[in-house]
């Protein structure tokens, strides 16, 4: 496993900038569970918040919502076949993550908060409120990323840390070229 490093919080957003696929983790101190999650966004970058539509049924929710907690991973396309089995299976049948051998450790900002170190980063949350049955506003206590996912420039490394986008069904994506652009000139 390579290193983690600390994403300062006013940066973190970066993190989830190019719209991948996220895996959410919460427990309880007896029980852990993740789902993946494709709708989500940042909401405010200072405070770091984000909105993420996590259906009340699932465990992960339960969890969530019981602890006040949760994390946020981003997942790598190495990661692909596990990241579909965490969406395709119900934590309230078997627990996943032992099952697919991701490993988990409490998180730094407060122990409740379950972190998946298989993730190529994630951001450890607290919970701010329910804004209808399946939205939930959360801000980020604490981020890291791997040594090398972000670049200088806080930019996502596609190249080294391909990051899954789901496009339908069993089917994902990842991104192949960053491009740069400058700004346009206008009136020339």
């Amino acid at each position: 496993m390579s290193a983690f490093v600390e994403v300062p919080l006013e940066k973190c957003y970066r993190l989830t900038n190019s719209g991948p696929v996220i895996v959410v983790s919460a427990g309880d101190g007896n029980r852990v569970s993740a789902c993946p999650v494709a709708w989500y966004h940042s909401h405010s970058d200072a405070p770091p918040q984000f909105l993420l539509t996590l259906a009340g049924s699932h465990l992960t929710s339960e969890l969530a919502l019981a602890s006040g907690y949760l994390a946020i991973g981003i997942p790598t396309a190495d990661l692909a076949d596990k990241v579909l089995y965490l969406g395709s299976v119900s934590g309230h049948e078997e627990d996943k993550l032992t099952r697919l051998g991701l490993k988990v450790v409490s998180g730094q900002s407060h122990p409740s908060v379950p972190v998946l170190t298989d993730l190529a980063a994630f951001m450890e949350c607290a919970v701010l409120k329910v804004l209808d049955e399946d939205l939930i506003l959360v801000e980020a206590l604490r981020a890291e990323a791997r040594v090398g996912a972000l670049g200088e420039d806080s930019v996502w490394n596609q190249q080294a840390f391909p990051t899954l986008h789901h496009l339908g069904g069993k089917s994902f994506g990842v991104l192949n070229n960053r491009l740069d652009v400058k700004a346009a000139k206008v009136g020339q």
